[in-house]
């Protein structure tokens, strides 16, 4: 495994959790809130990430 496939299973990985924490919020915030460990603030700017933004963010 080379740096380049590092990267990569990093990328998809912070991709994967990035979905899940939006789709958590989505559902229900107070409950998203408990279990991931922020606050409001931050639920809201993972909630209003978007998918461009996304790229960024995971790398």
């Amino acid at each position: 495994m080379d740096a380049q496939d590092i990267r990569h299973a990093i990328y998809d990985f912070n991709f994967s959790y990035l979905q899940l924490a939006q789709r958590l919020i989505n559902q229900d915030k107070a409950l998203a809130l408990f279990r991931l460990s922020i606050d409001d603030t931050m639920a809201d700017t993972l909630k209003n990430v978007v998918p461009l933004s996304n790229q960024r963010v995971c790398l």
